[in-house]
């Protein structure tokens, strides 16, 4: 199966990826890598269109724009593609930031095991915490807030998660995160009825209060309703409105 010495680079490449394709469907990262080559040896945009389109591989401009980016991750981060640790999207970005930058992130996604869209909303706050402090991304995960949570031998997946986004929000949006568990505690102490539950205005920006009850029949309706009108009495219930 030697190729005649005088073959063209091209024709090498396509029967790299071939040879590659045939044996199993190709993931992410080796997609990606068959692009680079094939790109590095196609005298045109058609002709290199033509070859993937042959090889069975998606031949859209933007798709192949998108998926190519990635080579140049480390292997590491490309692993955590190929295994579903990471998605196409946030690789994508991460190939885009400093590499320092983009490990540290890398391995705070790995370690939370987050899906698309706490990925997106983790990477988001990061980025604008760190254009707004003026602090590289790797810097932000290393402080030690972020680090104690991490290392909790006694906090499950699921609470470091949660933790570690509810830091980052804290860091992110200060005086909204403090009126929003302000408010929380203002609730908590009033003591509401189960299935009853007060909403302020979204990012307390305005007035109108929301409240929604659940119930299931009449009688429990009434003893809702009572319990509001008895909570409305008591001293306290106004501050909480006091915004």
């Amino acid at each position: 199966r030697a190729v005649p010495a005088d073959a063209a680079m091209l024709a090498c490449a396509e029967l790299a990826v071939a040879e590659n394709s045939l044996q199993r469907p190709l993931n992410i990262v080796e997609t990606a890598r068959a692009y680079r080559l094939i790109e590095r040896y196609a005298e045109t945009r058609r002709e290199q269109k033509n070859i993937l389109e042959a090889l069975g591989l998606p031949a859209s401009p933007a798709y192949i724009e998108k998926v190519r980016s990635i080579c140049g991750l480390p292997p590491a981060i490309q692993e955590a593609l190929v295994s579903g640790e990471i998605v196409l999207a946030t690789a994508v970005e991460l190939a885009g930031m400093d590499t320092d930058d983009a490990r540290a992130l890398a391995g705070l996604l790995i370690s939370l095991r987050l899906g698309l869209n706490k990925q997106r909303r983790v990477l988001q706050m990061l980025r604008e915490i760190s254009r707004r402090d003026g602090t590289r991304i790797c810097d932000l995960l290393a402080e030690e807030e972020i680090r104690t949570i991490l290392a909790d031998t006694d906090a499950d997946a699921g609470l470091k998660r949660r933790t570690v986004l509810k830091y980052l929000y804290a860091r992110r949006f200060p005086a909204l995160s403090a009126a929003e568990d302000e408010f929380a505690g203002l609730i908590g102490n009033l003591g509401l009825p189960p299935g009853v539950r007060i909403s302020p205005p979204k990012h307390f920006e305005g007035t109108t209060y929301q409240l929604s009850v659940r119930f299931d029949t009449a009688e429990e309706l009434r003893q809702l309703l009572d319990g509001i009108v008895e909570l409305a009495g008591k001293a306290g219930f106004e501050k909480v409105f006091r915004r």
